[in-house]
């Protein structure tokens, strides 16, 4: 997979879920081996550390990976080996590992330097660049650094153990930056531009107020309109409907608006599971999303309204489904739910939400935030885009616009539930036999 501008473009899933595994694989025998080196018995530890190389460059291969450093510390490890088998003075072998960190420290810059960090060598050059440049970054100074350290430090034991803990603050930096967090500037955004229009996630009671009354007022002509003349609705009336149906989830919806200038001209909301109440789709449409729960968290996507003269702007829609598909992979949602007006239907299908009933139902005349008019439970599988399926129809449009940090950070942790859930299947049957033979 490559990528522009921080974005994959095509959808490899499978070899980067791989490529996931075989990072994690990497860390494991990178500390492993260095274990074995300073802390096993001269005799037999640059042989295990030559073993794990090896079955690393066989994983490697099997996905077409290059990798510089792979190759070179298997290099390094044979002549180790070498060494210890036809030279009987091993004298010179503590001054190996500082000039290993040493060049590593070289190779990893020099990469770094041509625009090709040796991350990427991993996952043949897809992913978001600037956690690749920032990984050869701290990778880099963290090999300077212990291979200056075991120089200076020794013979005194530290010399040892100094290079081993900055490789582990190392392994855990990895774990940390792919994981969990680079830093506030590349998290989700609250307040982001799409175009001339600004776009914000409702934070303020005030916020919260024109949240409710732009939603009534872009609602008003479409429900009126499909009410029919028998039926008035009144902005006042919408705006009490949506506020005590959100009573009932306080704290558990998240709200955004969108400005043309300082005016806010629509808005959409996302609306977490509440521990008693669920999603807002289970009491309108009498149905359970258990059958959702049980792939992952569940959120909904509701209380789209645009003021009628934006609605052919495009922008304004891409962002308000960016707002809410991003908070929703930031909270690795694998489902958004979403119970639509008949007559947004064709507008959720374009960006991959499909029925999961039948049939449009009809909503309750009262205390509901239906009006009696019909409506479609659907659903977008968040996490089947994520992990790059090709059957999912999420609109590439959509994709394109969304942060390409907290969308690569939940396909990572997609991959490691893959792998959980594995390891979960195979002692399965191994405790099964355990417990009957008790």
């Amino acid at each position: 997979m490559k990528q522009t501008s921080g974005s994959y473009v095509h959808d490899d899933g499978p070899f980067l879920r791989a490529a996931v595994r075989l990072m994690l694989f990497g860390l494991a025998v990178m500390v492993l081996a260095l274990f074995c080196l300073y802390f096993a018995p001269l005799q037999i530890a640059p042989f295990i550390s030559l073993g794990l190389y090896s079955v690393l460059w066989g994983k490697e291969r099997q996905l077409g990976v290059f990798s510089p450093v792979t190759r070179f510390m298997t290099a390094f490890y044979a002549v180790l080996s070498l060494a210890r088998v036809f030279a009987a003075d091993i004298a010179w072998s503590a001054y190996a590992a500082p000039m290993v960190y040493l060049f590593l420290a070289v190779l990893v810059f020099g990469l770094l330097a041509v625009g090709r960090p040796f991350t990427m060598y991993y996952s043949k050059g897809a992913g978001f660049y600037p956690l690749h440049r920032k990984m050869s970054l701290m990778w880099g100074s963290l090999h300077a650094l212990a291979g200056i350290s075991s120089i200076v430090l020794m013979p005194s034991l530290w010399f040892l153990l100094v290079p081993m803990v900055l490789m582990l603050a190392g392994a855990v930096g990895t774990i940390w930056l792919n994981f969990i967090s680079m830093g506030r500037a590349y998290g989700r955004q609250k307040s982001f531009t799409n175009g001339r229009f600004r776009f914000e996630q409702v934070c303020n009671d005030a916020q919260r107020d024109q949240f409710y009354s732009t939603i009534a007022e872009a609602y008003h002509a479409d429900l009126q309109r499909a009410a029919g003349p028998r039926r008035r609705i009144d902005t006042a009336t919408i705006e009490a409907e949506h506020r005590t149906s959100d009573a009932q989830r306080k704290g558990y919806t998240v709200p955004f608006l969108v400005y043309e200038g300082t005016r806010p001209i629509g808005g959409i909301c996302m609306f977490l599971d509440h521990p008693q109440n669920g999603l807002p789709i289970e009491s309108e449409a009498s149905i359970s999303v258990d059958q959702y729960r049980k792939k992952g968290r569940v959120v909904e996507m509701g209380r789209l309204g645009i003021h009628q003269r934006y609605r052919l702007e495009r922008s304004v829609l891409t962002g308000l489904f960016k707002c809410v598909v991003e908070a929703a992979a930031e909270r690795r949602a694998h489902t958004i739910m979403n119970d639509s007006f008949s007559f947004q239907v064709k507008l959720y299908s374009k960006i991959g939400f499909n029925p999961i009933s039948e049939a449009p139902y009809r909503c309750g005349d009262q205390g509901s935030t239906g009006y009696g008019l019909m409506a479609q439970p659907m659903a977008m599988d968040l996490a089947k885009m994520v992990r790059l399926d090709q059957t999912s129809t999420t609109s590439s449009e959509v994709r394109d616009v969304l942060q390409p940090y907290v969308i690569e950070r939940f396909f990572k942790i997609l991959a490691l539930q893959e792998i959980a859930e594995e390891f979960r299947l195979l002692r399965g049957p191994v405790w099964s036999k355990s417990h009957v033979t008790q």
